[in-house]
């Protein structure tokens, strides 16, 4: 997957801190992606279940205001279960890292990350096919 492909393509962006989540949409959108923002894990889920597609969800770990991005994702799946996620956290050990570290189900980036970290987790979260690709699709089962 080029960044050129990711040109149109629908990000949601859930993250609770307003100048976090302005950045980040800057990001996202000079990648090509078309994005919206849900400042609580209620209003992400609300998006899903209005019928909105999204290729790919973007979930700050903790969230004020009830569930975390790790619950909130458990529910999106449930609505739509080839959503694709990459969780953030300013939290984390490492910049990146798989969900064996921390219980995530999937690829993990941690909060602040410039551009080039970005793209390279998009890369693996996108591209299944990667060779690098660690992004696994959380089954609740």
């Amino acid at each position: 997957v080029d960044t050129a492909d990711w040109a149109g393509m629908h990000a949601l962006l859930v993250e609770d801190n307003f100048a976090v989540s302005k950045a980040i949409r800057k990001q996202l959108s000079s990648l090509g992606f078309i994005v919206e923002h849900a400042s609580t894990g209620a209003e992400a889920l609300d998006c899903l279940q209005a019928g909105r597609h999204f290729d790919i969800v973007i979930l700050d770990i903790l969230l004020r205001g009830g569930l975390d991005g790790i619950e909130v994702y458990e529910q999106m799946i449930k609505i739509e279960p080839s959503l694709k996620a990459l969780f953030c956290s300013g939290f984390a050990g490492k910049e990146t890292t798989d969900n064996r570290d921390h219980g995530v189900p999937g690829e993990l980036l941690r909060k602040p990350f410039g551009m080039t970290a970005l793209k390279s987790a998009l890369h693996r979260v996108l591209d299944p096919h990667s060779a690098d690709s660690t992004n696994k699709t959380f089954n609740s089962s």
